[in-house]
C-alpha cells in the first residue's frame, strides 16, 4: 500500500511539473498598444509574449478568438471570428475575418501550441475598440443659437 501512495504521489508531482513548464501567453497587444480605442486599420495585427518555466517554451501555432462579448471569448468562443489553428511560430498575426464595424469593441483571445503539441490555457481577453474607419461614418448636424447663421444678435 505505501508503494500504491508513493507512486501516487509522484505522479502528482510529475503532472504539476508538467503543468508548470506549459507555455503561457500575456501582453496581449492590438496595432502594438494594450486595448487600443479608435484604431481605423480594417485588419488590426496582433501581438502577445510567451512565457515558460523553460527559456525553450517555443510556440509552433495559435487560434484566436475575436467577439462582442468578453464572457464568451474567455471561454475560446467567438461570435465574430476564429482563426482556426494557424501553424505558425510568427508574430504577429492578423485579423482575417468579416470586415469590422466602426465605434465598436471587440474583444479578443489566443492560445498557443508549443514544440511538444500541448495548447495553452486561453490568454486573459483583451480588447480594441474600433474608430470612425472612413469619413462617411461621420454624421451629425451642426450646433447652432438659431437656424438662421445669417442672423446676428
Amino acid at each position: 500500500m505505501k508503494h500504491y501512495i508513493s507512486i501516487l504521489l509522484l505522479h502528482i508531482v510529475f503532472l504539476s511539473f508538467n503543468l508548470s513548464a506549459q507555455l503561457q501567453v500575456s501582453s496581449l497587444k492590438s496595432e502594438y498598444l494594450v486595448n487600443p480605442i479608435g484604431i481605423d486599420e480594417t485588419s488590426p495585427r496582433f501581438t502577445w509574449q510567451l512565457e515558460s518555466a523553460n527559456d525553450r517554451g517555443m510556440q509552433k501555432a495559435y487560434r484566436i478568438v475575436v467577439g462582442t462579448d468578453e464572457a464568451s471569448v474567455k471561454s475560446g468562443e467567438g461570435n465574430v471570428w476564429d482563426s482556426g489553428t494557424v501553424e505558425s511560430e510568427v508574430i504577429p498575426a492578423m485579423y482575417k475575418g468579416p470586415a469590422l464595424e466602426p465605434f465598436t469593441r471587440y474583444y479578443w483571445s489566443v492560445q498557443v501550441k508549443d514544440e511538444k503539441g500541448g495548447w495553452s490555457e486561453w490568454s486573459p481577453v483583451a480588447y480594441f475598440e474600433m474608430g470612425m474607419i472612413d469619413q462617411k461614418n461621420w454624421t451629425g448636424q451642426w450646433i447652432t443659437d438659431t437656424y438662421d447663421y445669417n442672423v446676428k444678435h
